[in-house]
């Protein structure tokens, strides 16, 4: 019987953590495949313990674990270190994934030979969230075909990667980036460069409930500001001519979700055209911003601490 070992890292989200495990429960594995569940509280009081303890009740065996320091990374570290099998998984406890969602995952490494395989995840948002909102491309990442080997994004919201590439690093995620996030990007973008061969796959598929804090022109500023005071770290230097692909490229994806979803623009009430052009022309400059704070030693936190942290320079 071979293994794969879905990890999960949770902070303070409960009814988000039952939700997922009782989407793991539903996985409709390929013959010959088992699932463990390894799951990294962050919360340093146990929070998520008395739900993994009830969900263990009902017949589903989970490997819990308190990572008490406040680090995305740290977390991260401690719910793959006890993992086993062949194959790590991660979402996260906000997400539910598909009941076919692992079964793809392996298929496709095992179809394509690749070291890591990664996947869409689908928005829903509550009634009444702005349009310009839920068509920004940080909810809608690029979805190409099942096999393609670039034009995505790398990230642990939906993934799977041999266990044998971390084997002997004690600490995979940079706990550097424990607090500011990207923590998965770079941690993907080393194992490329180390060779490690990764596709996408497209009907892989999570699904996130967008909560009603995310889904306001105050979060998704934030969200590109952090971007930009990251891109130097994960992406490589910028200067003027490639902030203005980056903010090209940006209005590149709102132009094709829009395009996507069959959006007509003709029909579209004047007030909401203007609010969505000065809205995505505020979120470019949020990323300009954070390109320019990082550049002045300013790191922007997303876990933890304060939001604005000054890296003094040596």
């Amino acid at each position: 019987m071979r293994t794969v070992s879905v990890c999960v890292c949770t902070f303070r989200r409960p009814e988000g953590l039952r939700r997922l495990l009782l989407a793991l429960v539903d996985q409709q594995l390929p013959e010959g495949w088992r699932m463990a569940i390894h799951i990294a509280d962050n919360d340093h009081l146990g929070s998520g313990r008395p739900v993994v303890e009830d969900m263990r009740f009902r017949g589903v065996p989970a490997h819990y674990d308190v990572e008490p320091e406040q680090s995305i990374s740290r977390a991260r570290n401690r719910s793959v270190k006890s993992a086993e099998g062949e194959y790590i998984a991660i979402t996260d406890d906000d997400l539910a994934p598909d009941p076919h969602w692992l079964a793809q995952l392996l298929v496709a490494a095992e179809v394509h030979g690749a070291d890591m395989v990664h996947g869409p995840v689908v928005p829903h948002f509550v009634a009444g969230t702005p349009r310009f909102v839920r068509q920004h491309p940080v909810f809608w990442r690029t979805n190409p075909e099942t096999g393609a080997v670039r034009g995505y994004t790398r990230a642990t919201a939906n993934c799977l990667f041999r266990r044998s590439l971390i084997e002997g690093i004690e600490e995979p995620f940079d706990p550097r980036l424990g607090h500011t996030g990207g923590e998965d990007v770079a941690f993907f973008n080393g194992l490329a460069q180390r060779g490690a061969r990764g596709v996408w796959c497209r009907e892989a598929i999570v699904h996130s409930s967008v909560a009603p804090h995310r889904s306001t022109f105050r979060w998704l500023f934030q969200r590109r500001f952090r971007y930009g005071c990251q891109h130097r770290r994960l992406v490589g230097p910028i200067g003027f001519p490639i902030l203005g692909r980056a903010v090209g490229g940006h209005f590149r994806d709102v132009l094709r979700r829009q395009q996507s979803e069959g959006v007509e623009h003709a029909a579209e009430p004047l007030h909401e055209r203007m609010v969505r052009v000065a809205a995505n022309v505020a979120l470019d400059a949020a990323f300009a911003l954070g390109v320019l704070a990082d550049l002045l030693g300013i790191s922007y936190r997303e876990y933890g601490g304060p939001r604005f942290v000054l890296r003094l320079r040596r």
